[in-house]
């Protein structure tokens, strides 16, 4: 996906003035927002209690409203929508139908895009991107180079990070940490305090949960349940089928 914006990139205007000032290669007007000084398309709509700041750009049909903040060189652009008190700082970018509401905040070069989701009070940060119908909520948080996609939920007080990615309809919970170069995903659930790491991957219907730590190339499918203490590592394989379970 390209994510330049190309010649609203021009930041070389300085006098602060809701008439327009810049017109892009499209033929959109961009003007000055009051609190701020930030260029807003004439087709996009900001709140005048939110805050767009010198070289942040909104534009498109985005919309950021209420109280949001839209600092550094941040870019809120298609029909996103940033809202409540968000944050969205740095060379963030959010685009497509995204949605950064509540008190969340989203910094440094993560691209939240497509029907994505970032609320409640979570922390986006990195190179992170999160796509699809993916939900991070609640006091979660990603960073690094993760990806979160799908209809993948994030949420309690867990932690992506690293090359991890966690997609399709898998569940991060509670206080767990998905990162190295982890993979989540398909219906899996990693919940508790639990640690998924290195390479290794949980998938299927397969539940981690407790103080369970999974590592190396590790690899949890199946029904399987995997708690409490229990270190799996190496190359280890667990697997249950539903007749297994009866």
């Amino acid at each position: 996906m390209d994510f330049s914006v190309g010649k609203v990139y021009l930041r070389d205007i300085r006098v602060i003035s809701e008439d327009p000032c810049l017109v892009s290669g499209e033929g959109v007007k961009f003007h000055h927002h009051p609190n701020g000084g930030g260029l807003v398309a004439e087709t996009a709509q900001v709140a005048k209690t939110a805050r767009v700041s010198v070289y942040a750009i909104v534009m498109g049909s985005a919309k950021v409203l209420d109280r949001a903040f839209i600092g550094g060189r941040a870019i809120v652009g298609d029909n996103a929508i940033v809202a409540g008190e968000a944050r969205v700082e740095d060379d963030a970018r959010i685009l497509g139908l995204a949605q950064i509401l509540g008190s969340a905040q989203v910094g440094r070069s993560a691209v939240i895009y497509e029907g994505a989701r970032v609320q409640d009070d979570a922390w986006v940060r990195g190179f992170v991107h999160i796509h699809g119908k993916a939900l991070v909520f609640e006091n979660a948080q990603a960073y690094d180079n993760a990806e979160i996609f799908g209809e993948a939920e994030i949420s309690g007080h867990s932690q992506v990070g690293g090359y991890s990615k966690v997609f399709d309809s898998a569940r991060i919970l509670d206080c767990a940490r998905i990162f190295d170069s982890a993979k989540i995903y398909h219906f899996a659930i990693v919940s508790g305090s639990a640690k998924v790491y290195q390479g290794a991957e949980v998938y299927d219907t397969a539940k981690v949960s407790g103080q369970a730590k999974i590592r190396g190339v590790a690899k949890i499918y199946g029904n399987a349940q995997v708690g409490e203490r229990e270190v799996i590592g190496s190359d280890e394989k667990i697997y249950t089928t539903a007749a297994d379970s009866v």
